[in-house]
Formats: structure tokens, sequence, C-alpha cells
């Protein structure tokens, strides 16, 4: 069964950047007039935005699985059994400041940690691992390298019978997937369900340091999980986003259609972009649908047909969509993958709208020159 992503979910990256100020805030140095208030002012936005994302699990548990889902999958269904536990989660969360790389401004330098720990899987664990969280809501929004990098920084945890894995009300801070073995799901003392191989729990220990949902134990003679805790997790998170941000910025700038753009800007588009991959052959866009995203060649190249007669060819920089996104009419051209892969990094309509306003008097007033040398009529 298919899970359709909550809204509320996004907040996730608000609480990680939100995070990241509040920490650089801490360690500056000087004595800044407004830094009291200001870290006061972050908290508090950190706060409302951990329950918005609470809030948006337990929702879309509801939505997608009613009231028989498992609870620490995603979240507690929302029933009168448990019902309880949801309303303590939202009001004892709390999460550790994880700055980026190099910090939030340039002033600010990282302190020394270790590197990452990663340990040896065979391909069977790695699968498993991958198929569990890659099913699960919270890793939805994870491209691939953090998924790889997440698989390689779970560490074994053997157990044996009637091990108390997590237990309810305790803080928790790791995130299992059972590679072997069957454990008791126990809610106020009563068991509710019985998981085994292939099943994770504990995921939102990932994001806050809150409260148990339910007490997990191991049922069978032995068994095995992997684990991770919520410290390297997070850390994962931040700097493969930072990373990326930091690549796409450096790929923006040298396009000319963004030479205009301030850093914080080209900060801000970064945040935005989705990087696709599509296999040889394959469609992007199609002649006469509506368009609602616009699109940057960052990895091979792609034919522009009109009418089923190639017209163009698009290599690394070169970008088509947005003359949909200007004139408001269906697209004039299809675009087919010729490379494999072909890497589009692609922006959706209100981004770019909220992004790219300002040039968008420029585009306009330049439209004829851009379907007679650039787009060749391509939307």
């Amino acid at each position: 069964m298919r899970l359709a992503l909550h809204p509320d979910l996004r907040n996730t990256s608000r609480l990680l950047a939100l995070s990241a100020c509040i920490y650089a805030l801490s360690k500056e140095k000087h004595d800044l007039p407004e830094k009291e208030s200001l870290i006061a002012e972050l908290e508090s936005q950190n706060a409302l935005f951990s329950n918005l994302t609470i809030a948006g699990h337990a929702s879309a548990v509801q939505r997608n699985f009613g009231a028989s889902f498992t609870p620490e999958y995603v979240c507690p269904p929302p029933t009168e059994k448990i019902s309880s536990l949801i309303s303590l989660r939202r009001g004892s969360v709390s999460a550790e400041c994880v700055p980026y790389p190099d910090g939030v401004n340039a002033n600010y330098a990282l302190e020394e940690e270790p590197p990452k720990q990663h340990y040896p899987k065979s391909e069977s664990s790695c699968k498993l691992i991958k198929e569990a969280i890659s099913s699960n809501i919270l890793f939805k929004e994870l491209d691939k390298n953090q998924l790889t990098d997440i698989i390689s920084c779970m560490f074994e945890r053997p157990t044996k019978a009637d091990d108390v894995i997590i237990r309810q009300g305790d803080s928790g801070d790791f995130f299992y997937v059972i590679e072997d073995g069957v454990f008791d799901i126990v809610v106020n003392g009563e068991k509710y369900e019985t998981i085994s191989t292939g099943a994770s729990f504990g995921e939102l220990a990932l994001l806050y340091n809150s409260p148990r949902a339910a007490t997990v134990i191991c049922s069978s003679e032995s068994g095995s999980l992997w684990a991770i805790d919520r410290l390297t997790f997070r850390k994962i998170v931040i700097n493969h986003n930072y990373n990326r941000r930091k690549r796409y910025e450096s790929f923006l700038k040298n396009i000319p259609l963004f030479s205009t753009l301030s850093q914080l800007e080209l900060s801000k588009l970064s945040d935005c972009i989705k990087e696709i991959s599509y296999e040889k052959d394959q469609v992007v866009i199609r002649e006469g649908d509506i368009g609602d995203s616009f699109y940057i060649v960052s990895q091979g190249n792609a034919n522009v047909c009109i009418n089923g007669k190639q017209e163009k060819s698009l290599v690394i920089g070169d970008y088509f969509g947005e003359m949909s996104l200007i004139t408001k009419q269906p697209r004039a051209a299809t675009v087919i993958a010729q490379s494999n892969p072909l890497s589009v990094l692609r922006i959706e309509v209100d981004a770019f709208n909220r992004l790219l306003g300002p040039l968008l008097v420029l585009m306009k007033r330049n439209m004829m020159l851009y379907n007679k040398y650039n787009m060749v009529g391509l939307q």
C-alpha cells in the first residue's frame, strides 16, 4: 500500500533548520543584544513545528490505515485505546541542535566531531533494511544517497527471549529494523500486535526526544535488530541536504538565467529543487499537457520534438518548461531522454512564481528570442 505524504511532514526540514539556527546562536562568541530573545523565539517556533509534524503523522496514519495500524510504525493509531499517547507526545517533544557543516553564518566554526561509524552488512541485510525504511513514511523524502548512508550506519543488536527493546513512556533515541525474530508490541500492559522480520519500529525517536508510545518485547528465543540513533540520523540528513544545496547553488550560478540572483535567492531556489532521473527514451514533458514545472538539465542530454519531429537537443545547463509558466498555455513540445540516465532539476510552478517572479518580466520581454534561439518553441 502506498502512503500519501501528509503536507505537515514538510515541517521536518524546518525543524532541522531551526535547530541549526538555535545551535549557532548559542555558540556565538559575541554578546548580541538580541541574542537571548532570538533564541527564545526560535525555540518557540521549533516547538510549534514539532507539534505540527506530530499531528501530520497522526492524520496520515488515520487516513491511510485507520485504527488497525501498529503503533510506532509511524505514530500511534488514533483510537480510543491509545489516543492518550498522541496527546502525551504533543506535550513532551524536544530535539538536539545539529549545525550545518560550516554553521549558519561564515563566522561560525563547527566543533570537531568523530566520523560516522559504518557497519558491514550482507547484501540480503541491506536489501531487507532498504525495503523496510523505503516503505516508511518518515523516509519518503530522503534521496538514494541519504538512504544508503543511513543503512550503512545502522548497527546490529542481538536479542534474546523477554528482552525489552523499548518501554512505553521512556524517552527514545533509536529506530529499529527487525532482521530476525518475533517481537510483541504491548500498549498499556496489553498485547497489541506481533511483528517479525522486515518490520520496523521507533522511527519517531529519530525526530524527537519523546516518550515511547508502546513497549516492544522479544518473544522468540533469539532475534536480531538493526538500529540507528537520532543524532547520527539527523547529521546524515543535514549534511546531505547541505552538500546538495551547495551543489545546486554552484550549478545554478553558471546558468545565465539565474545570473542576477543573490546568494540568498540561489539558496532558497536550491531548497525547492527536486532532482529526477529518467532512462533513455522516457518522456519528461509531453506536448499538449498542462505545465506545472520548470526543468534544468543537470546530467545527460535530451531531444525536443514538436509534432513528432526533432527540433533541438538539450545538454547540461539547458532549461525548458518555463514558457508554459509564462503564457499559461499547454506544453508546445515533447522532451525525451536520450542518455541513460538523464537527470533534471525540477522546480514546481509555485516555487517558480514565488522565487523567480522578478525574472518573469525579462523572460516575457525576450520570449521571441527564447523561441527563436534557445527553446525553438519549447515549453
